[in-house]
């Protein structure tokens, strides 16, 4: 039997940045393209030396945590995050796989062709991140509820927020997450910062799209419940509340935070 390297090559490629993509979008690493495809073409090129010369689960395993390394070095600093980055990597890797074998049972396509293997690969990719995504509209309903508050800090300002659950809200435009504040906050907050940027920002409602006044910051510290720290590198500010903020909401509280942006910020990412 004829076996062409090349082709080996090319497949665990695309399996290895299919699996990456999809991780990093499922754990909302924000990972560097470049990196992506220096560890993709690592991992293919390993796995080709352990297919000619050894033939060995250990040496694969080796191979697999060199290129964690280069995945996710900067979580080696808090162990929980990096092992987690890990299982969930196996999780996508074996879901994917998962879903290879199934569209190949449904479709009875002849693999010996290269390019059907190629478009099970695609069609799989596409129902994996159909299903990955579904799973984290579900992870999103674990939220307890004493965990819904933060606090905001800009300049030397400290807010407290409160998530609200059913607060999504995005820029049409630019899909920058919105944080809601008091209207009396909005002189003082303005006056500290020295940068932003004024704009009319769009969101999507069930009765059209609705138009507001927001300003462009940068830099925006968040802490939740647990003293879990995070750092929202660009943000649309709304000054729009009033002081009573929501029926739900209690007075307390100066900002109502995206259940979105807390996700992204605390829940998601490792």
């Amino acid at each position: 039997m004829t076996i062409y390297l090349d082709y080996i090559f090319l497949e665990n490629l695309i399996i290895n940045v299919v699996v990456i993509i999809q991780l990093n979008v499922f754990l909302k690493l924000k990972l560097n393209k470049y990196k992506i495809i220096i560890c993709a073409i690592l991992d293919s090129f390993f796995s080709i030396i352990n297919y000619l010369f050894l033939d060995n689960f250990i040496f694969s395993l080796l191979f697999n945590f060199f290129s964690f390394y280069i995945l996710f070095h900067e979580l080696l600093k808090i162990k929980i995050k990096f092992i987690k980055a890990i299982l969930n990597y196996y999780f996508v890797y074996i879901s994917y796989i998962g879903v290879i074998i199934l569209v190949e049972c449904i479709t009875n396509m002849c693999l010996d062709n290269f390019l059907n293997k190629i478009f099970i690969y695609i069609i799989s990719a596409l129902i994996n991140n159909l299903a990955l995504t579904n799973l984290w509209k579900v992870w999103k309903t674990n939220i307890k509820d004493n965990n819904l508050s933060v606090v905001i800090k800009i300049a030397d300002i400290t807010i407290n927020g409160f998530v609200d659950t059913g607060n999504l809200v995005k820029d049409n435009n630019t899909n920058l997450n919105v944080i809601f504040l008091n209207k009396n906050l909005k002189k003082n907050i303005l006056n500290k910062l020295l940068n932003y940027n004024n704009i009319t920002f769009f969101v999507s409602t069930v009765n059209g799209v609705k138009e507001y006044e927001g300003y462009v910051v940068e830099n925006i510290e968040l802490i939740n419940s647990n003293n879990d720290f995070a750092v929202l590198s660009k943000i649309i500010f709304c000054f729009n509340l009033d002081d009573n903020i929501t029926n739900n909401t209690p007075k307390k509280y100066s900002a109502i935070i995206g259940y979105e942006t807390y996700l992204d910020s605390f829940i998601g990412g490792v």
